[in-house]
């Protein structure tokens, strides 16, 4: 019996701590897919080049919208050390562009690997629930419900905060954003091609693209949640008095 009560309470601390590590694995799971979504859409790049006076600087719409084109491929699928062959930018420019890409490429592999954690996370919890109670209830679904609600509640605090920072002070974000990625170089003259294609505002709206997405996935999910549990505990009362 002892066995048995010391064996159910191991299994509560690891189902405790898988939902812990879910939590936590939460703003990065979102925060990084919705950088996947947002980060190469063509559509919303030529609305945004339009906003932003891209097209407007000397060059063709066809020419800023291929180049555009080829530096998102490149961005994507590119899998060598060479920096774009982007005429428009200059050689400097370019070079900047291959950082970029390895740094890209290596948030699309943490985003895959979150996704990994999330849905085998969750099948490990159902695993050790079914173990515990030898029956998956109702009740068991709490564990899934708190790591929604408490896991979309730490993501929209978190990338509250940033996107707080980012209206107050984008300018310095985005230094300090640079500098944690150790980029070599990475301030160009206005002048440059490369900035009047890619002007500050251009990152700025990006950014506030995907932190807002974040937020909004963050508080449907903290939603979901909440209503789970309530359902949960409405179920619990209606078996009491059934009984």
């Amino acid at each position: 019996m002892k066995k048995n009560n010391r064996t159910d309470k191991n299994n509560v601390y690891i189902i405790y701590a898988v939902v812990i590590i879910l939590i936590l694995n939460m703003p990065i799971l979102l925060l990084l897919n919705s950088f996947r979504f947002a980060a190469f859409d063509l559509n919303w790049y030529e609305k945004e080049f339009i906003k932003v006076g891209s097209y407007e600087f000397g060059y063709s719409k066809e020419i800023i919208d291929g180049n555009a084109k080829y530096l998102v491929n490149y961005l994507k699928y590119d899998d060598s050390n060479d920096p774009p062959k982007i005429e428009l930018f200059e050689n400097e420019e370019n070079v900047h562009l291959l950082e970029v890409k390895t740094i890209m490429q290596k948030a699309l592999l943490l985003a895959d690997l979150t996704l990994f954690v999330f849905v085998f996370g969750n099948l490990l919890l159902y695993l050790f629930l079914c173990k515990s109670d030898e029956s998956y209830s109702y009740e068991d679904i709490k564990y899934l419900a708190k790591m929604l609600k408490y896991g979309g509640i730490f993501t929209v605090a978190l990338i509250g905060a940033i996107l707080l920072l980012l209206k107050l002070d984008f300018s310095s974000t985005f230094t300090v954003f640079h500098k944690i990625l150790a980029f070599d170089k990475w301030q160009f003259p206005y002048t440059s091609n490369m900035i009047r294609m890619f002007p500050g505002e251009f990152f700025y709206d990006i950014g506030i693209r995907i932190f807002l997405w974040t937020m909004i996935e963050a508080a449907c999910l903290t939603l979901i949640g909440f209503i789970t549990r309530h359902f949960i505990n409405l179920s619990s009362k209606t078996k009491t008095i059934k009984y």
